[in-house]
């Protein structure tokens, strides 16, 4: 099972990997959009943690495409400062499974994580 963790900000990535380290899964940070993209596409994990909004908002429509095209796709998890209805609504209608507005619960993270990773028979 893998966690894959995308962030272009090292320090954050490290923080999340480190966060959701310990729970029987391989963790991956992952630094741009295109891998991020790539990576869910090709089913190459279980749990996607993000801080990118611009695959599911621009157009590119991942979370549909993952629906789509994976036979299993992976748990989405958006990490945001956005606070607008409507940005997390429309995150929401793309596709996502979780919304964390910054700063964020790390408790709370893991624990959503585990339990995704729990359901998919880890």
């Amino acid at each position: 099972m893998k966690i894959v963790v995308a962030s272009s900000d090292p320090y954050l990535s490290g923080v999340l990997c480190c966060s959701l380290s310990g729970l029987g899964a391989v963790v991956e940070p992952v630094a741009n959009e295109e891998e991020f993209c790539r990576m869910c596409l090709a089913g190459r994990c279980e749990v996607a943690v993000t801080l990118f909004l611009a695959p599911f908002l621009n157009g590119f429509d991942l979370g549909r495409r993952l629906r789509e095209s994976v036979l299993r796709p992976p748990a989405l998890f958006v990490l945001s400062w956005l606070h607008d209805e409507q940005t997390v609504m429309s995150l929401y209608e793309s596709g996502i499974d979780q919304y964390f507005t910054l700063p964020f619960s790390v408790a709370r993270l893991r624990g959503k994580v585990a339990t995704q990773l729990y359901s998919r028979g880890l």
